[in-house]
């Protein structure tokens, strides 16, 4: 008969997954963060992209959270940045903006999908 491991008292809890969070934003970025941590993420939290780059070199990470729209290098080149150190990095682009304004596929190439 199997047993099911799923609810085995003797399971080991799996360490939460790491999310390196980067948005300017001071209102959104903040609620992000929270909303990641009550769904029992560890998050570190970057208000811009060299922020970003240095906690990143800091740390380990299994997701890379960036908003697009961020002054000076944007979401999708912090991405880029991140990718050519570390290719099998989980990325995630956010963006209030419009389709419309956002790159092509072709410049998107640095998240996942």
């Amino acid at each position: 008969m199997a047993t099911d491991t799923c609810n085995s008292k003797d399971a080991t809890p799996l360490p939460p997954l790491r999310v390196l969070l980067c948005d300017d934003d001071t209102v959104v970025g903040p609620i992000l963060e929270m909303g990641l941590e009550a769904l029992g993420f560890y998050v570190r939290m970057a208000q811009n992209a060299v922020d970003a780059l240095c906690v990143f070199a800091q740390d380990d990470f299994d997701i890379i959270i960036a908003d697009y729209g961020m002054p000076g290098t944007n979401g999708v080149q912090l991405l880029r940045q991140i990718r050519e150190t570390c290719p099998t990095v989980v990325t995630v682009i956010l963006s209030g903006l419009h389709s419309s304004q956002l790159p092509t596929e072709e410049g998107l190439e640095c998240v996942d999908e």
